[in-house]
């Protein structure tokens, strides 16, 4: 159970990356009859963990020595690592009467989403990468790491505002796999000369352990709301506020939960299995039998990880040549910093866009992102990354892709 916890903790932290990019959206204020959306995002960071190394965890391949000591010296006390996987489709009917209402249009939309989330210690890593021979004579502390993860599918129906293109909309959402643990208070205290061993421990692991494509179900809601605004020059400038997976599920599957609260002594045989310059990773690990872990099993609601935005989006009826984006994302559900997001959009010819942006990712890192957007009649195809750095060095801390068709008709 310790080598599943400590891998999934090293791949998975979720924070700033959950369903939607902060890339600008690019706002057509024109009256529309029907419009289809597609957007793929992959993305992974870290604020200590280099390229060479999370590549191979997430992709395989072999972790040298070199890699592992290189990433060791860029640990900090707190470290986080996320990743984020989704897809996603919709349907918007602008010439439909909603209710017979004439403002309002509807939609349809689908999507699958997998975003995580973990923290640990500089000594966590250690643990894991080197064993804990290194640690003799030490305290090792644990406290505080966390790890978190969701894979879940959604599909709704909602209303939309044909002249301000704002819109709400229902989710029914099914729960394949999730699980969670926390380290409260953790600490693993050895003698120089590998005599005795303490292990103190506070913690809990919750988590379907059930193979089936549903183990929850759930209702969420996503709000669009384009706000105009007077800016510069008396221009008008449109704000968005947006709220995307709010909700929760029910695990109608159960929940496997183990929790421990207790200190261990170990000496002799009972841990000489722990001890050497052994890894979690190594073919012959294995873990102490004895730890006194208490289990059990019940349903349990959990709420899904969603986020709220604010800021200013792209006009594509803008008639000059440059525009201005900027806003900020909050996460209820994890514990995150604020993200805080602003860049410049550049259209040098009608059917092109480009621009750059810088992020403070809610890692305690900054990013700069680019990205591009060309238009052909009704067709939009937007690729961009929220890492222009990442994207191209081994020794950058994170990667990202996002892909975006528009066709309207």
């Amino acid at each position: 159970m310790f080598r599943f916890f400590f891998l999934f903790l090293l791949i998975c932290w979720g924070l700033p990356v959950s369903s939607q990019t902060w890339l600008p959206l690019q706002y057509d204020t024109l009256p529309l009859q029907q419009e289809f959306i597609a957007t793929g995002y992959g993305d992974y960071h870290s604020n200590a963990l280099p390229n060479n190394l999370t590549g191979r965890l997430l992709f395989g391949g072999f972790i040298d020595p070199a890699i592992k000591d290189k990433a060791r010296d860029r640990q900090r006390e707190v470290n986080r690592f996320g990743l984020d996987v989704h897809t996603e489709f919709e349907y918007r009917n602008y010439r439909g009467k909603l209710f017979g209402n004439e403002q309002w249009g509807w939609l349809v939309k689908a999507g699958a989403y997998a975003t995580g989330g973990a923290a640990y210690s500089e000594d966590a890593f250690g643990l894991v990468f080197y064993g804990n021979e290194s640690y003799l004579g030490q305290t090792v502390d644990l406290s505080g790491t966390s790890v978190t993860f969701t894979a879940y599918e959604k599909i709704g129906f909602g209303a939309i505002n044909k002249r301000t293109k704002s819109s709400i909309a229902l989710n029914i959402v099914n729960v394949s796999n999730t699980f969670k643990g926390r380290i409260h208070e953790g600490e693993l205290r050895q003698a120089e000369d590998a005599s005795d061993i303490a292990l103190s421990v506070d913690g809990d692991f919750t988590y379907t352990d059930r193979s089936r494509f549903s183990n929850g179900i759930g209702l969420a809601a996503d709000l669009d709301f384009r706000i105009p605004i007077t800016w510069m020059k008396g221009q008008t400038a449109y704000i968005q506020v947006m709220a995307k997976n709010l909700g929760f599920a029910y695990m109608n599957g159960g929940m496997q939960s183990y929790s421990v609260d207790s200190t261990y002594h170990y000496s002799g045989f009972d841990f000489d299995q722990l001890t050497g310059d052994r890894s979690v990773f190594s073919a012959d690990f294995s873990v102490l039998d004895s730890l006194g872990i208490l289990s059990e099993r019940g349903q349990r609601v959990m709420l899904l990880p969603g986020f709220i935005q604010a800021g200013k989006i792209i006009d594509d009826q803008h008639t000059g040549a440059w525009q201005s984006f900027f806003g900020i994302r909050l996460y209820p559900t994890l514990p995150s910093n604020p993200m805080l997001y602003a860049g410049a959009n550049w259209r040098p010819l009608s059917w092109l866009n480009v621009g750059l942006s810088g992020c403070y990712n809610g890692l305690g890192t900054f990013i700069v992102g680019t990205y591009a957007s060309l238009q052909a009649q009704s067709w939009t195809f937007g690729i961009g990354t929220e890492d222009a750095i990442g994207a191209v060095s081994r020794s950058g801390l994170g990667k990202s892709l996002n892909l975006r068709l528009r066709c309207k008709f």
